[in-house]
């Protein structure tokens, strides 16, 4: 029965992973520029890590250097 519990309750952290995975990648920029978000959500994107690297990969391929 232990087992059969566990079941349900990984199925909707899954779950509840999945939409937080999907809210980090809408505000980190990932499938569209932060800047078309509104002020609230790009505050946020600045507190995260993976905004910064989407940026980062941004840059590099599109040609850009930043002097170090």
């Amino acid at each position: 029965m232990m087992i059969s519990a566990l079941g349900l309750v990984t199925r909707d952290i899954n779950m509840l992973l999945g939409i937080a995975e999907m809210l980090v990648f809408m505000m980190s920029g990932a499938n569209f520029p932060v800047e078309r978000l509104p002020v609230i959500f790009r505050w946020v994107s600045l507190i995260l890590p993976l905004s910064h690297s989407v940026k980062s990969i941004r840059y590099t391929l599109s040609g850009f250097y930043a002097k170090a």
